[in-house]
């Protein structure tokens, strides 16, 4: 698990949940993909990994989740 901290909400999500758009290039001929965070759908290729801090805090609240 990887987590990621968004920039823009300071939401912390595992980074598999990450929301993806393929956007074509012509003048290259390829595609690429811009991440965005599931949370806010903002723009994610800046975002950061979590903080020790934000990793305890987003288990903690996965367990309570979990449990109920």
């Amino acid at each position: 698990m990887y987590l990621l901290s968004c920039r823009h909400c300071d939401t912390v999500y595992d980074h598999k949940y990450e929301l993806t758009n393929i956007i074509h290039d012509t003048r290259y001929d390829h595609g690429y993909e811009i991440p965005y965070c599931p949370e806010c759908y903002q723009n994610a290729e800046d975002n950061t990994e979590a903080t020790p801090e934000q990793i305890k805090q987003y288990q903690q609240t996965t367990n309570q989740e979990t449990n109920q």
